[in-house]
């Protein structure tokens, strides 16, 4: 447990760390919820796109990132399974889970990470039906409040971004979706509809593994619906 100031945990190591903060559990990670037919990434510096159609440019690759789908209701696939004993380990930057396209209360999407050895399950359940697999529980230090809102009314608000001049909805939700601290962008009645994240993502920080990294996903629905729910992906950075 604890904080690693690069290749040394707080408390734990000697010398001058480097390279930026980076977590040690990965239950520590942020938890939210998008909803994903009006969830955006930023793609580039200057382009963006729908988290369900670009979560193979976020995840792609060549920077580290891995996504699969998931075929079979409870059965897990992996996105990375890593050794790395010679050179330093690396660093799990963001973690994609499931859809429940036809999902009712209390069907679950699930994330399996072994790190160094060290096996951690996250599971976050339906509060409300969601017929399409529309919200989708995202892990990760990532930034979802990038953006200045404005109200032209009562129920209408304008959300301006910082990059492009482009301008995006603001959505409601009436209850909170997921449990286990699975919230939306900015509160637990609002989401906001963009997520900030470049594939380059080495700046983010996140999960220091030492030598070996698993990541599995399973979920309770596995038909794809409308935005590809059946979906999931990771993010590593290795050294």
């Amino acid at each position: 447990m604890g904080i690693y100031l690069g290749a040394n945990e707080l408390g734990g190591g000697s010398g001058a760390g480097g390279g930026g903060g980076f977590l040690s559990d990965p239950k520590e990670l942020n938890r939210c919820f998008v909803y994903s037919p009006r969830c955006e990434v930023k793609t580039t510096e200057s382009a963006h796109g729908f988290l369900y159609n670009e979560y193979v440019k976020v995840f792609d690759d060549i920077n580290g990132g891995i996504y699969a789908t998931l075929t079979a209701a409870d059965t897990y696939v992996t996105t990375h399974d890593i050794t790395s004993t010679t050179n330093g380990g690396g660093v799990l930057h963001l973690l994609m889970l499931g859809g429940l396209h036809s999902g009712v209360v209390g069907d679950t999407t699930t994330c399996r990470i072994t790190l160094d050895g060290e096996e951690h399950v996250i599971s976050t359940s339906l509060l409300q039906a969601d017929s399409q697999g529309y919200y989708r529980p995202l892990l990760g230090n990532f930034v979802l409040n990038g953006m200045a809102t404005t109200s032209s009314g009562n129920v209408t608000y304008i959300n301006s971004y910082n990059f492009g001049n482009t301008y995006r909805g603001y959505w409601q939700a009436s209850t909170v979706f997921f449990t286990n601290g699975f919230f939306s962008g900015s509160s637990n009645h609002t989401g906001y509809t963009y997520v900030p994240t470049v594939a380059s993502m080495g700046q983010l920080g996140g999960v220091r593994f030492k030598e070996s990294l698993k990541v599995e996903f399973k979920a309770d629905k596995v038909s794809q619906g409308s935005y590809q729910s059946n979906k999931v992906a990771s993010l590593v950075t290795t050294f």
